[in-house]
């Protein structure tokens, strides 16, 4: 699609919005718009093409921080009702209860797991190997337990840096 206006300043883009300028060099910047030319010494854009950085295109998520106040939170709440709403549905669910329901399994799964030396040895495995299969389990869940509380850890990490 050709632009048949008039390159635009940031500020008449910011003018024309109501948005601030540094708003509109950030979408600009984001959308990688590259300048139609100079205009008094600064950068004019496409106009079409810088609108289109700015509002989005139907269909693509739209920056909530090209958003004005009002519509900032609009959106975040229509966020979070469509979120109560996946909960609702089953298709989401809290972080803790993930952990908590992992946890219980991962505790099922080495009790059940440990109890293998000793059932090796009543059908006459000796006990020094029934001993050393033991230890051989224990250490191969502390791995698995050092690697689950890293993954952990890290998705801790994640979580506060998106908050």
């Amino acid at each position: 699609m050709s632009d048949d206006y008039s390159p635009v300043s940031l500020r008449q883009l910011a003018a024309l919005l109501d948005v601030d300028r540094a708003t509109v060099r950030l979408a600009i910047e984001r959308a990688a718009v590259k300048p139609a030319g100079k205009r008094g010494g600064h950068d004019v854009f496409p106009l079409a093409e810088s609108l289109r950085a700015i509002v989005g295109r139907r269909g693509q998520n739209i920056d909530p921080e090209l958003m004005s106040p009002f519509d900032r939170r609009a959106h975040f709440d229509a966020e979070l009702r469509r979120l109560d709403l996946q909960k609702k549905r089953g298709e989401v669910c809290l972080r803790a209860d993930v952990q908590q329901a992992s946890a219980r399994a991962f505790a099922t799964c080495a009790n059940s797991i440990r109890a293998i030396p000793d059932r090796l040895e009543r059908i006459g495995l000796s006990p020094d190997m029934a001993e050393e299969t033991e230890r051989q389990i224990d250490a191969a869940l502390d791995d698995l337990a050092d690697q689950l509380e890293e993954t952990h850890r890290a998705d801790e990490r994640l979580a506060a840096s998106v908050a």
